[in-house]
């Protein structure tokens, strides 16, 4: 007979990682690493590989406190609060099916854990989803938190363009410490990531973590368990901060300084080269060549105007020379007139119009004095027609 089960009854798996300190806890333990929860119908098993948890779980001094190195889901959905209590079906369960359920044991390496183990809650895997995981110390506090996720669905079969790895950061190279009295230096840096061993022979020590800088420098090792009493005893590696050791061993650490401080330095926090900034070339500016240099324009020299009048002989011509000698000197005093109005002419074209007005003015006072020559040229022609012939003037000589 075959029987089928609900899909729900098949193995599912969740997983919780990225571990934070519970949000009311400030003690020294730091978990990391992932806790795999496989359902297979109502039953949950919980794969482990934790460091950072409490020394006595791990190297397992059983506990007396029932929460005392639990690892437990519990109700709440998140790890910034109250995360509620231990999670099961109480409809099916009268009693906490969680007590018990531990983490450590013999054999594990001191502050972590690898192991399984399983538990019967009554729930499904999907009531499981979202809940939070809860880490417990030695005591029973709730030290650590994590939420259970579903894996991430694998991509789809359709073609897409391959994702390129980044190539991965180089391990750093694991560092021995000569562990010994009269430590010096007493500090080291580190790179994040990096294993720090303790070694010694032939001597007795041992190595305790302080939890923090005042109790370095006071040897203050509290109530911490050891993290080792033979050698090689390994520390880290972490992802950044300072932790602080010492040998616990009467006089090693306040007498005879057998202690460290050990700094894990994060890679974002190492310097980086700053590039070099070439100056941007500027342009290459010809100079502009000079405007050519423009002369004023020569203005034409005016030319004089000379007017001509004719003046008349102020002597009387001789007897002989007759009416027509005297028509003769007349027609010739007028071409001369007429030669000078020719010439005043051509003196108003060439003087332009700023010497217009005195160029007229001087045609005007030629035309006039013209005139008047005429007009008694005129007259002295009548005078010698109806009067006896003139005598010819005295010559200078004998007008004494």
């Amino acid at each position: 007979m075959l029987v089928l089960l609900p899909a729900s009854a098949l193995a599912q798996t969740l997983t919780a990682t990225n571990f934070v300190k519970y949000f009311d806890y400030d003690g020294m333990w730091a978990v990391a690493g992932t806790v795999t929860v496989t359902t297979t119908g109502t039953t949950q098993t919980l794969d482990m590989t934790l460091s950072g948890v409490d020394n006595y779980c791990s190297i397992y001094h059983e506990p007396t406190d029932p929460n005392g190195c639990g690892i437990h889901i519990h109700s709440g959905t998140t790890c910034a609060g109250d995360a509620g209590g231990h999670y099961y079906d109480e409809g099916t369960f009268t009693d906490d099916p969680w007590v018990g359920i531990r983490y450590g044991g013999w054999g594990s390496t001191s502050g972590s854990h690898s192991g399984t183990t399983s538990v019967d809650t009554g729930l499904l895997s999907s009531d499981l989803e979202g809940r939070a995981l809860i880490l417990h110390d030695y005591e029973g506090k709730r030290i650590a938190c994590a939420l259970l996720a579903a894996p991430t669905p694998a991509p789809s079969s359709s073609p897409t363009a391959p994702t390129l790895k980044p190539s991965p950061a180089p391990t750093p190279v694991p560092v021995v410490v000569d562990w010994k009295r009269q430590m010096d230096p007493q500090t080291l840096s580190v790179p994040a990531g990096t294993t720090v061993t303790f070694t010694w022979s032939g001597v007795v020590h041992d190595v305790h973590e302080m939890s923090d800088a005042t109790a370095f420098d006071n040897c203050d090792f509290g109530h911490n368990p050891p993290l080792g009493y033979s050698a090689p005893v390994s520390v880290g590696p972490e992802a950044g901060g300072t932790k602080y050791y010492g040998c616990k061993l009467t006089g090693h650490c306040a007498a005879e300084g057998q202690k460290i401080a050990i700094t894990w330095i994060p890679e974002a926090n190492a310097p980086t080269p700053k590039p070099t900034l070439r100056p941007t070339p500027r342009p290459t500016v010809r100079p502009t060549p000079p405007m050519p240099t423009l002369r004023p324009s020569q203005k034409p020299t005016p030319r004089p105007t000379i007017i001509t009048a004719g003046m008349e002989d102020a002597g009387m011509e001789e007897e002989d020379g007759s009416e027509d000698q005297g028509e003769d000197q007349g027609e010739d005093q007028d071409e001369n007139k007429g030669g000078g109005a020719d010439a005043a002419g051509g003196g108003l074209a060439i003087m332009g119009i700023v010497i217009a007005a005195v160029v007229g003015l001087l045609c005007v006072g030629g035309f006039v004095r013209w005139k008047q020559l005429q007009s008694q040229d005129r007259t002295s022609k009548k005078g010698r027609e109806t009067r006896n012939p003139i005598q010819p003037a005295a010559s200078p000589t004998t007008a004494i």
